[in-house]
């Protein structure tokens, strides 16, 4: 079973080889979101392999690294992913007890990696972990630590007229004018059933039908259908600074030093020396772009940091965030 689809927002063709049906199924669905169809010569391979017995202790690593350049970039108790960054490949292995959800988020985001890559050899370009949206032509960032709220907070501010680019990787580009465009990088949003309990106005957007089992946590998927713009200009960046101990909800401007360091704790590098001699070029150019990139952001770009309890100040945040677009 083959399936070929494209990143058309971002120009990236990738190539699915696999025999997992349910995998296949699932992940192509994910490509569908993205308003994909297939298209020839893909730029990205992926082949899935469904293993009997994969475990460290009877698995030797070293069997599943098939090619030169072969690295493991991701192993836990039921998947294990070798990834080839020259050759732009993936070969993810799956034991049956590995839940078909689990191994889609395990496979997109190896495979999100090698689109990290590709683009950022297109130009300056930054990977942050964080959720970005865009509304009137405005577009900003959302970042701040697990758990801080980003994704739920994302889920619920499509409620307010706003449109969802990313709630996982926000990708932003640096122009040649100086000025910074978020490319849309969308996946279906997923949250917790604790998530759910403990905001009911973000289960009231989710269906019993999206519910899915995933790495040992029940999660309903919420999607968003709106049609999506090629890029969004950033205007703004907001740290969620998620402290049952705040009395009370308020923002203040960072300065720009502790703005860079927050900057840097959410952005997505790569480590040089635990990659092999044939990579090394590729992750140099995309950790560079990134340093440029964030450094030019807090010369230029408001940045907002927003403290409040989760639990309490939830259901008011929209409100503070559409204030603080507002003076920007």
């Amino acid at each position: 079973m083959v399936i070929e689809y494209f990143f058309q927002i971002h120009g990236i063709s990738v190539s699915v080889k696999g025999d997992h049906p349910e995998i296949m199924e699932q992940l192509a669905q994910e490509w569908r979101f993205f308003g994909c169809g297939p298209v020839p010569s893909p730029r990205i391979h992926i082949t899935l392999t469904q293993k009997e017995d994969l475990n460290e202790d009877k698995t030797p690593m070293e069997t599943l690294q098939r090619d030169p350049g072969d690295e493991i970039y991701w192993i836990r108790k039921d998947t294990v992913s070798v990834l080839n960054i020259p050759n732009r490949t993936v070969h993810l292995y799956i034991s049956k007890l590995c839940p078909v959800d689990a191994a889609v988020v395990i496979l997109f985001g190896t495979t999100g990696f090698l689109v990290h890559l590709e683009l950022s050899l297109m130009g300056d370009l930054a990977v942050f972990h964080g959720a970005s949206l865009y509304k009137d032509g405005m577009g900003f960032l959302l970042l701040g630590k697990t758990n801080s709220g980003k994704t739920s907070l994302s889920c619920l501010l499509t409620k307010y007229g706003f449109s969802y680019l990313s709630e996982e990787d926000s990708f932003i580009r640096m122009e040649s004018n100086g000025s910074f465009q978020i490319l849309p990088y969308p996946r279906r949003i997923r949250i917790t059933r604790d998530v759910m309990n403990l905001h009911p106005e973000l289960g009231l957007m989710a269906h019993e039908k999206a519910r899915v089992q995933s790495m040992d946590e029940e999660v309903f998927r919420i999607d968003s259908r709106e049609p999506l713009p090629e890029s969004a200009p950033l205007k703004q960046v907001i740290f969620l600074d998620n402290d049952i101990k705040h009395l009370s909800i308020y923002s203040d401007k960072m300065d720009k030093a502790e703005a860079f360091f927050s900057l840097l704790a959410s952005l997505e590098t790569v480590r040089i020396q635990e990659s092999p001699d044939t990579a090394r070029e590729d992750l140099v150019r995309h950790n560079r772009a990134a340093f440029n990139v964030s450094q030019s952001i807090v010369d230029s770009i408001a940045i907002t940091r927003l403290k409040y309890n989760i639990i309490r100040d939830f259901p008011f945040l929209p409100g503070i965030i559409m204030n603080i677009l507002k003076a920007v």
